[in-house]
């Protein structure tokens, strides 16, 4: 399944590119008025976004303190570790 994972992101990129693509092509496509067509409006697909996209920016996650027996538990496993390697 590990191998899949690539190999999917890949396929997801190349059809992405491949969609961007038929857009730029499409957007250089005239625009006429509906009831002449001699008054060109300009492109077609002029006011479309531009693909560029912001950062998300998210607010720090809360500090979560962990249960008494957590923390117990993490340095007895540190103490033992450390004495297996003195």
């Amino acid at each position: 399944m590990a191998d899949d994972v690539p190999a999917t992101i890949l396929r997801i990129r190349e059809n992405a590119r491949n969609v961007r693509e038929d857009i730029d092509r499409l957007r250089g496509m005239p625009q006429f008025a509906e009831d002449d067509d001699a008054a060109y409006l300009g492109t077609a697909w002029g006011s479309l976004a531009d693909h560029d996209r912001d950062a998300i920016i998210q607010p720090p996650k809360p500090e979560m303190l962990p249960a008494r027996e957590i923390v117990e538990r993490a340095h007895g496993v540190s103490a033992a570790h450390d004495s297996e390697h003195a």
